[in-house]
C-alpha cells in the first residue's frame, strides 16, 4: 500500500517576505503543483488537539512527557503534570523576550547541577523530573490557568504571555524566584554564552481518556508530540538522520520545530541550511515517492494559513509552472 505523509514544519516558510539565497528546487515543485486551501492559522498545539481528537482545549504536554519516559502508565489519567523548559531570555529597557530552549546546551552534569539549585524552590511531592530532552514536573492537584506552548512565545515579549488565571500568581512567583536564583549562578556552556536564566511552565493537565487519530505512525523531535502518538497506541520515532520511505506505517505525521526555534533564534545560516536539507532530504523523497507510486499524497503545513496538498496527478498539472519559493511567503 501507498503512504500518506503529513508533514508540519512550522519556520519551513518565513511570515514576512525574504530572499533566498538557494533554489530549493524540489521544495518549490511540490508547492507550485499542490493543491492550495486556505485554512485557519492554528497554533501548533492547536493542530496536535485537532489531529488526535483531544476534548483538552490545552495539550497536556507534561503528563504526556511523563508517558513517554515510563514515569506513568496509560492509565493514570488523574495524576496531574506540566512541563518545565529552562530557557533563556533577553531583557531590553521595556519588557523580556524569551529567546530559546536550552536542552541542548546542557550536559548531564550541568543538568544534574542545576536540579539541584532548583530543587529547593519545589516542594518535596512536585520534583522536578529532567530528562535529556524534557523537563516536566508532578503537580498534587488541577491547576486553574492558562500557560502558552513554548512553541508560541519563542522569540518573543513576554508581556501579555505569562500564565494568566486564579492560579498563575503560583507560577509567575515561582518564575521570579527561579530568576533571582539562576542570575546568581551560571548553567549551561560557556563558550557560546548560552545560560539558563529562568524556566517556562505551561503544558498542564492530564493523559486523555479519549484519543482519535487517523494516523498510525508519529515521527518528532518533541517528546510530547511522540507521547501523544504513545498514548494512542500507534508508532512514533525520533526524527531519522536519513529521510526515507521504509517505515513502519501507512499514514504519518512528521512534526518537526527545529526551523521554528533556528528562525526565532535568529540563527538564519542554520536556518537556510536546514531547509536545504530539506529540500534535498524529504522533499526530494516524497517527490520521487509520488512519482512511482509508493507515495499517494503529500500534505504540507509550514507555519502559515495555507494548507498544500499533492498527489501524483498534480504532478502532471503542466499548466502550473513551477514558481520560486518566495512565491509562496
Amino acid at each position: 500500500m501507498s503512504k500518506n505523509f503529513h508533514l508540519l514544519i512550522p519556520g519551513l516558510l518565513p511570515a514576512t517576505q525574504f530572499k533566498f539565497e538557494q533554489s530549493f528546487q524540489n521544495l518549490s515543485q511540490l508547492l507550485s503543483k499542490a493543491q492550495i486551501k486556505p485554512q485557519e492559522n492554528l497554533s501548533l498545539e492547536s493542530q496536535m488537539i485537532k489531529f488526535f481528537g483531544l476534548v483538552q482545549s490545552t495539550l497536556p504536554a507534561g503528563a504526556l512527557c511523563a508517558l513517554y519516559y515510563d514515569v506513568i502508565e496509560r492509565t493514570q489519567t488523574d495524576q496531574n503534570f506540566c512541563q518545565v523548559d529552562p530557557v533563556q531570555t533577553r531583557l531590553d529597557a521595556h519588557t523580556a523576550f524569551l529567546i530559546q530552549t536550552l536542552y541542548s546546551h546542557l550536559d548531564s552534569h550541568e543538568t544534574s547541577k542545576l536540579k539541584s539549585a532548583l530543587d529547593i524552590l519545589f516542594d518535596p511531592t512536585n520534583q522536578l523530573n529532567c530528562q535529556e530532552d524534557s523537563w516536566f514536573c508532578a503537580l498534587t492537584k488541577m491547576e486553574d490557568l492558562s500557560a502558552n506552548p513554548i512553541w508560541d512565545v519563542l522569540g518573543k515579549s513576554l508581556h501579555c504571555r505569562l500564565p494568566s488565571g486564579p492560579d498563575a500568581a503560583t507560577y509567575q512567583r515561582l518564575m521570579t524566584e527561579c530568576e533571582m536564583l539562576l542570575s546568581a549562578q551560571s548553567f549551561g556552556t560557556q563558550d557560546d554564552q548560552c545560560h539558563v536564566d529562568s524556566l517556562w511552565f505551561w503544558g498542564f493537565g492530564t493523559l486523555p481518556e479519549i484519543i482519535n487519530t487517523d494516523f498510525d505512525l508519529v515521527l518528532s523531535n518533541e517528546v510530547s508530540i511522540k507521547g501523544l502518538a504513545k498514548c494512542a497506541n500507534i508508532g512514533y520515532a525520533g526524527l531519522p538522520k536519513v529521510p526515507t520511505l521504509d517505515l513502519l506505517g501507512d499514514n504519518i505525521l512528521l512534526v518537526d520545530t527545529t526551523l521554528l526555534k533556528l528562525q526565532t533564534q535568529g540563527a538564519i545560516t542554520d536556518w537556510m541550511d536546514k531547509i536545504q536539507d530539506y529540500d534535498l532530504g524529504w522533499m526530494s523523497l516524497l517527490l520521487e515517492g509520488l512519482r512511482s507510486g509508493e507515495v499517494s499524497s503529500v500534505n504540507l503545513d509550514l507555519g502559515q494559513d495555507i494548507h498544500y496538498k499533492i498527489t501524483k496527478n498534480n504532478l502532471h498539472y503542466f499548466w502550473r509552472k513551477v514558481k520560486s519559493v518566495e512565491s509562496f511567503i
